[in-house]
């Protein structure tokens, strides 16, 4: 209830507002305005006080003040939103009866604009409210519209139709952005039916946005009256063509635009609407009609709308060559000229053969053809975004021909949106690179350089800015995809006028700053180590005209400008040759000047301020030699300035780090001591990114720059450096015991230092090594940092030793971790101290009687000594470690096994032959054992053929052993030692794949190429492909035996993850096989009979689970080919499957719902109802009355998933359409069980 104040102001308000002065009637409204929109208003004191309010509102909107009849209108909506629904009802109804108001056309459109006002408002609303407003407003104002429609309607019915329609626009479109807020039924359809009447009969300025208010409206049809509205104006559209008369363009309009509107709901009719569009097209005569134009330019916009919203069913159909041949044929139409001799790509370089020059008698003012050519241009772009790569290449030819003639189309804009399409062309072919290099796609792209090169120059002297932007826009994308284009350029005359153009492009004024950004963008990309050797002919032209954009007063011109300076260094001196030229060391003075001006300069922008310190590190750390000392201080100067700096910060200790490590050091004792003064203190600053760097700079500074500091300048780095030894924060850790470890290499130079890493350092360096999340380059820092402090004499070995080997706090659960990381410390300082000796001798003394963990290290220390250097003199060795293989406990005989082939590492000659004999003999007692060290062995790589082939010998014998976990070390042994000569092992590995019976044998052996992949450097795959023969062992995907299945899919997953680029050309005949996996296959279901109680196994869960993984995997990696709608039909089965497989299709679900693959997000509304019993199940199911936490904690996980998922898909407007999936959301989610409600909503508020 209103307090008294707020009565009074009401009431005050209110009398006010009867004043004959305007100004008070202002003052009160506003007044009523600011009163009623508080957030402590509930509501008004009466009902008779909420009447009288708006009933002197709505007198007012009709002020003929307008700055109060405006107010009012604002009052009006928000007395509505917060007043009764009745009072709702009836503001409403006055102002739609005021709208029909046909002679008083002043008080007709204040009551448009009143209405307006409050349907904006209307998401505000409760709702009754806004079923009220809505259902008191479309009826009358639909009624206004049907009026026109008639016979004989009146000039006046037609405008109070006009004012009508408007607000229903504005109506349709708060609605469709309102998935809570509906029109009913009822309404929808009068509306349907009238608006569609309209097209035909309203007012001509106002056919248009009855199309768009009926293409809105489509987004809350149900599908029977989506159906006949579809239907309905496709059936006019065929009297239409079939008359070959009248214009079509609205109705073509509203197919494209509820395409786009619908998005995926419109997939069904894109079948029955393609073809006719087509026909549109066709049946318009060529000769020069505005009739025909816009017939034409509203067909080509509605089959844009319709590739671009349904991409998934215009892909690879019958249509696709049509619609292509449609583009291209209207890309060109211009029926007053004769535009043949353009197609001549000869023409290109002949400025005088220009068919459209200014010496052309025609007047094309009243020309209106390149509508359509634009709109042709826009549709093809619309079809190449969405074309696979072997459409597209089908099609290349033909429009890469016809877009390079329509460059010269007189009409800018039109020339623009071909200089657009062709972008379009070379971004996609960059995306098909992406993930194939060997594309046919890109190789076509590739040979058409040299035609778009000539175009480009060609334009570039075009008298349009814009469409001089546009080439030099599309020369930086070129050369973004190749880098290496000026080597590509065989034609040496068009690379010399490409580069006097560019040259000429960023040093003229006249040109623009979007063009100059471009053509410095384009210098950026070339120079590459490709294009070094042709781009130094042109450096000495080219260097002033940058300087002198460096001047420029434009901030994003000034930053490419520094950032092209930074680039054309590598040309300055190419690495190939390392030399500098008497030509190029003249110009680099000029060019740091250039630089450190912008340095110096307190007032630039922050971009340009980053890009100065970066091009001024290039330089110094590139050319420090051919520049004089003077300058060398005055640059080092300014960047210790500017690293105490916080907004430039960061980018000077960059640069720091970058010239310190340069390969050729430049004199840095004058500031030194400065610089690692405030390098030191940003090791205690917050930010990760700046600590990272320091670390980095100071590495550098230490490690080439030695002579230049004082040890006590180095006391502090080691005190700061050794806080951040800890498991929180591994890089971090990584990084600083690298450090640590430069300055204890350095410990004649620093032996203060040194000797405080004894202090500082020891203590956590220790307990980091104890840490299980520590593993590979952490831990070879750790192993550096003990080997020098053990070198420095810092400490004794005995006593780190000692250290080391305190197991007693090692927990049972990260025992192995752990165990391995201290072995490895200590071979590491048992090396460098040469006490092998007495160290194994202690080793091997304590392993007679200590078992667990103990043990464990035992072992993994002599294996690790092992590793580093010969043990082979100790008799006894051999003895203790085959004897370990009979221990209780499988983590000693892992131990053992790892220890045999380490050793084994460090005399081969001896160890090797000994472990083949062994698996050689009949006994199997212990060949799990022996195979995990024969890894060891072949981990290291090395082997000769002769061993190779022993070791081939035993791997293929025991390929089809029953023990999985042997063939999986028999898969690895084989995949490791394939890829040390994949040209002949791998090829051995197919024979005898092809040749197999053993299913077993043949799931090892595909294993076996997942690990050869593994083992191989990334670099070297795509130089393997041929080799690896993935199309043949891919296609055992669909063999009968699922553990063959699983282990194609676990392969498929690995190659994913290591090299996509291998499986990307694979992918559209392995995906829909995959699929196939992904469901449940009952005849892999058995249940066996316990007596007691049936006990159910599914043999085929591990291979649906790898299934719904490797999914993950291409979403992840290459989700831009899949076909989304097969993939979302696939994982609707996994929510309902297990648990792991439910968490699965969840997060696959959730990348397709964040758009990971095209049109994936619509493909995820489209099966929303397969969505919503699974998930209820999930929602509704028990936990079991005596389940342990870790039961509770799997089951809240797995909520946490499904409603994450939930949650993106509620992101999208269009769900709210669907009404199975807000029943769901209604009942299951906000109205379910209270855990789940309040688990939602902590959701949404991470989210916010």
């Amino acid at each position: 209830m209103a307090s008294a104040a707020a009565r009074g102001t009401l009431a005050q308000a209110l009398s006010k507002m009867q004043s004959p002065d305007k100004d008070y009637r202002y003052m009160a409204c506003s007044d009523l305005l600011r009163e009623v929109t508080r957030e402590s208003f509930d509501k008004f004191p009466s009902r008779e006080t909420e009447e009288s309010a708006m009933d002197a509102v709505l007198k007012a909107v009709f002020d003929q003040a307008a700055d109060v009849a405006g107010l009012a209108m604002k009052c009006a909506a928000a007395i509505a939103r917060r007043g009764e629904t009745t009072t709702a009802e009836r503001t409403t109804r006055a102002l739609c009866a005021s709208v029909g108001e046909k002679k008083d056309a002043a008080k007709r459109d204040a009551a448009c604009m009143c209405l307006k006002t409050i349907v904006r408002e209307i998401g505000g609303f409760e709702g009754g409210a806004r079923e009220g407003v809505l259902g008191t407003c479309a009826p009358a104002l639909a009624t206004h519209v049907a009026t026109a429609a008639r016979a004989g309607a009146t000039a006046d019915e037609m405008n109070v139709a006009a004012e009508a329609v408007d607000v229903l626009h504005v109506m349709m479109t708060v609605l469709s952005e309102m998935p809570h807020a509906r029109l009913s039924e009822e309404h929808s359809a009068k509306l349907q039916e009238t608006l569609l009447k309209h097209l035909e009969h309203g007012k001509s300025g106002t056919r248009k946005r009855a199309a768009q208010c009926l293409a809105l409206l489509a987004t809350f049809m149900k599908d029977d009256m989506l159906n006949q509205t579809v239907n309905m104006v496709m059936e006019v559209l065929k009297d239409k063509v079939a008359a070959k008369k009248g214009k079509s363009d609205l109705h073509t309009f509203v197919l494209g635009a509820t395409a786009r509107a619908l998005g995926y709901r419109f997939g069904e009719y894109v079948n029955e609407v393609m073809p006719l569009l087509l026909r549109v097209c066709e049946s318009s005569t060529d000769e020069y009609d505005e009739e025909v134009i816009v017939n034409i330019e509203g067909a080509l916009q509605a089959i844009d709308n319709v590739v671009s919203s349904c991409p998934a069913n215009v892909q690879g159909d019958e249509g696709t060559a049509a619609r292509f041949a449609c583009a291209l044929k209207y890309i060109s139409y211009d029926p007053n000229f004769d535009d043949d001799e353009t197609e001549d790509m000869d023409t290109y370089e002949d400025e005088d053969e220009d068919v459209y020059s200014d010496d052309d008698e025609y007047n094309d003012d009243d020309d209106e053809s390149w509508k359509v050519r634009r709109a042709a241009a826009k549709m093809l772009s619309a079809l190449v975004g969405v074309a696979s790569e072997p459409t597209l290449s089908e099609h290349y030819d033909d429009v890469m021909s016809k877009l390079l003639a329509r460059t010269k189309d007189r009409e800018p804009s039109v020339q623009l949106d071909v200089f657009s399409v062709i972008g379009d062309i070379v971004r996609v072919g960059a995306k098909f690179r992406e993930h194939d290099p060997e594309s046919k796609m890109s190789a076509k792209l590739r040979e058409t350089t040299t035609d778009v090169i000539r175009i480009i120059i060609r334009e570039s002297a075009s008298k349009s800015p814009k469409t001089q932007v546009a080439a030099f826009a599309l020369l930086s994308s070129l050369a973004s995809v190749f880098p290496s284009i000026l080597s590509d350029i065989s034609d040496a005359e068009i690379r010399s006028s490409l580069m006097n153009i560019v040259q000429r492009c960023v040093g003229d004024k006249a040109c623009g700053s979007s063009a100059r950004i471009e053509a410095l963008a384009f210098v950026c990309s070339v120079c590459k180590p490709n294009n070094l050797e042709i781009l130094e002919p042109y450096v000495r032209d080219l260097l002033p005209q940058i300087f002198a954009a460096c001047t420029d007063k434009y901030y994003k011109l000034v930053t490419e400008a520094l950032r092209a300076c930074a680039a054309v260094v590598s040309v300055l001196r190419r690495e190939d040759t390392g030399a500098v030229s008497a030509e190029n060391a003249s110009q680099i003075k000029s060019l740091l000047d250039a630089v450190l001006t912008k340095l110096d300069a307190s007032d630039e922008d922050q971009d340009v301020k980053e890009a100065a310190i970066h091009a001024s590190a290039v330089i110094l750390a590139t050319l420090n030699d051919h520049i004089n000392t003077q300058d060398q201080s005055r640059a080092l100067g300014l960047l210790l300035e500017r690293s105490r700096n916080e907004t430039t910060r960061l980018p000077a200790v960059r640069a720091f780090a970058m010239i310190a490590g340069s390969s050729r050091p430049m004199d840095l004792s004058a500031v030194a001591a400065a610089m690692t003064s405030e390098l030191t203190t940003f090791l205690r600053k917050a930010n990760k990114s700046l600590r990272e760097s320091a670390l980095a700079a100071l590495t550098a500074l230490i490690s080439s720059h030695r002579a230049a500091l004082q040890d006590p300048d180095v006391v502090p780095i080691v005190v700061e450096a050794s806080t951040l030894l800890s498991e929180e924060d591994l890089h971090l850790a990584t990084l600083s015991v690298g450090l640590l470890t430069t300055i204890v290499a350095a410990a004649s130079v620093f032996p203060k230092a040194t000797q405080e890493t004894a202090k500082s350092t020891m203590p956590l360096a220790l307990k980091l090594t104890r840490s299980p999340l520590v593993q590979r380059q952490t831990l070879k820092s750790l192993q550096e940092l003990y080997k020098n402090l053990i070198l420095a004499g810092v400490v004794n070995f005995e006593s780190l030793f000692e250290a080391l080997s305190d197991t007693k706090d090692i927990q049972s659960v990260d025992s192995q971790f752990v165990a391995h990381s201290l072995a490895k410390c200590v071979a590491a300082a048992c090396v460098a101290a040469a006490a092998i000796k007495q160290t194994m001798s202690t080793l091997l003394a304590k392993l007679q009687g200590v078992s667990g963990i103990e043990a464990v290290y035992t072992l993994l220390c002599i294996g690790e000594i092992g590793r580093l250097t010969d043990l082979s003199a100790d008799k006894e060795l051999e003895t203790i470690l085959f004897s370990a293989f009979d221990s209780y406990g499988d983590e000693v005989k892992g131990a053992s096994a790892l220890t045999l082939g380490r050793v084994a590492v460090g005399n081969r000659a001896k160890y090797l032959p000994l472990i083949v004999s062994k698996l050689e003999s009949d006994s199997m007692e212990h060949q799990y054992s022996l195979l995990q060290a024969l890894r060891e062995v072949i981990v290291v790589g090395n082997l000769t053929e002769d061993e190779a082939s022993k070791v081939l010998t035993i791997l293929y014998g025991t390929a089809s052993s029953e023990e999985e976990g042997v063939r999986n070390v028999v898969a690895e042994c084989l995949g490791r030692l394939a890829a040390s000569n994949p040209s002949k092992l791998i090829q051995d590995v197919h024979k005898r794949f092809a040749v197999s019976a053993s299913p077993l044998e043949k799931a090892t052996l595909i294993s076996a190429i997942k690990f050869a992949v593994l083992a191989s450097e990334k670099g070297e795959l795509t130089k393997i492909r041929s080799e690896l023969r993935l199309p043949e062992f891919m296609g055992a995907i669909s063999d009968e035996d699922v553990n063959v299945r699983t282990s194609v899919i676990k392969t498929l997953t690995a190659v994913i993850h290591r090299e996509s680029t291998l499986i990307t050309p694979l992918l559209s005949d392995v995906l829909p096989k995959l699929l196939e996996q992904t469901a449940i296959a009952t005849e892999l279901v058995r249940v066996i009979d316990l007596g007691a109680f049936k006990h159910t196994v599914d043999d085929g869960l591990e291979c649906r689970k790898s299934a719904f993984e490797c999914v993950n995997t291409i979403l992840d990696s290459c989700g831009g080919l899949v076909n989304a709608r097969d993939v979302v039909v696939a994982l609707a089965s996994g929510l309902g499957d297990h648990y792991d497989i439910k968490m699965l299709a969840h997060a696959a679900l959730r990348k397709l719902s964040a758009g990971v693959a095209p049109n994936s997000a619509d493909a995820v509304l489209a099966n929303l109802d397969a969505f919503c019993e699974p998930l209820v199940k999930t929602f509704t199911a028990r936990v079991k009355s005596d389940a342990v936490q870790q039961e509770i904690d799997r089951n809240n996980d797995l909520l946490r998933s499904a409603l994450r998922l939930v949650y993106s898909i509620n992101e999208h407007a269009g769900s709210a359409s669907v009404a199975s999936w807000k029943t769901f959301n209604e009942e299951s989610v906000v109205g379910g069980k209270e855990n789940i409600a309040e688990m939602y909503a902590r959701i949404e508020k991470e989210n916010e």
